[in-house]
């Protein structure tokens, strides 16, 4: 029971005791809107992760689009555990991006060929302790078939690197996974071009013996594909721990695009809060943040494990 501490399943032991798990979601956007004052960006980012405040920092943090060459998080006192791109599950810049000309003439030139990856950081000083670590190719090696503008070759490769973490005062272990699903402008791009080409022949008679036979078939497809990760994660059990209504937008477009999500229900210590480390292109509204790091907002979610 509550007052004496005992499992009610199991009333002769205790109850382990839960743990403050704090865990980041941090896009870098391969460095493309990094500030070419490099100790201003520092102090930014030290500013909003809090590294001296272990009630405000993160214990983990898990980067999307880093570069396997870059550690600016070393300096403010997070320590990296596992990197794709160093265990060599990552591409370039340049191949993540399709050599996209528009994107790459936003990043330094000096970056295009750097590893593109996700990575896994822990808190020096934090209370929780790396067991095991590992990365795993995600993604399919399916070919894009180009034409009509669209994005030809290899698909982009995906990782989901990941560390496995116990408290240092026992209890249960815990697993933090970070991976960056296929999708975005680039392969979003081709999915809808393909589309509009199909919706273009569709009243022809190979539209229709594709099984294409109204707009509506096609814009439910599209739909299905932009969902499906979500739908698959739910489909396991999976829980999201926000929504848009609860911490708002994290990408400079306005919507919410880094999520976190959970194998089973997990408390939550104190509501997701968004850390600003970009602002809003559109709509006019004030700037969140005085130095723009990145394209993405940080999400920090304290979970009881």
């Amino acid at each position: 029971s509550p007052e004496s501490g005992k499992d009610e399943a199991n009333p002769i032991f205790p109850a382990p005791a839960k743990h403050p798990l704090r865990v980041m979601s941090l896009n870098l956007q391969y460095y493309s809107s990094y500030p070419a004052d490099e100790a201003a960006a520092e102090q930014k980012l030290k500013d909003v992760l809090r590294p001296d405040d272990p009630d405000q920092s993160p214990d983990v943090i898990a980067v999307q689009e880093g570069l396997a060459s870059r550690d600016v998080l070393r300096a403010i006192g997070f320590e990296q555990v596992i990197c794709a791109g160093r265990e060599k599950v990552a591409q370039s810049v340049r191949e993540m991006v399709y050599a996209d000309a528009a994107t790459l003439k936003i990043c330094p030139e000096k970056l295009h060929d750097e590893l593109l990856c996700n990575q896994i950081y822990v808190r020096q000083g934090s209370s929780w302790n790396i067991e095991d670590k590992g990365v795993v190719k995600v993604s399919s090696n399916s070919q894009l078939n180009g034409g009509g503008g669209r994005c030809q070759g290899p698909l982009a490769t995906r990782s989901m690197v990941w560390a496995e973490l116990r408290h240092r005062g026992g209890g249960r272990a815990a697993y933090v996974m970070c991976t960056h699903i296929t999708g975005g402008r680039f392969e979003d791009q081709y999915f809808v071009q393909e589309l509009c080409e199909e919706r273009r022949t569709q009243p022809e008679a190979d539209a229709r013996a594709a099984g294409l036979n109204t707009p509506e078939e096609i814009e439910g497809l599209f739909k299905h594909y932009i969902v499906s990760p979500f739908m698959a994660l739910r489909a396991k059990g999976w829980h999201f721990a926000y929504d848009q209504e609860t911490v708002g937008a994290t990408s400079a477009f306005g919507h919410l695009i880094d999520h976190v999500a959970t194998s089973a229900p997990l408390e939550q210590e104190r509501r997701p809060e968004v850390r600003f480390l970009t602002n809003q292109k559109f709509g006019g509204k004030p700037p969140d943040t005085d130095l723009v790091v990145t394209d993405h907002n940080a999400v920090q979610v304290a979970f009881l494990v």
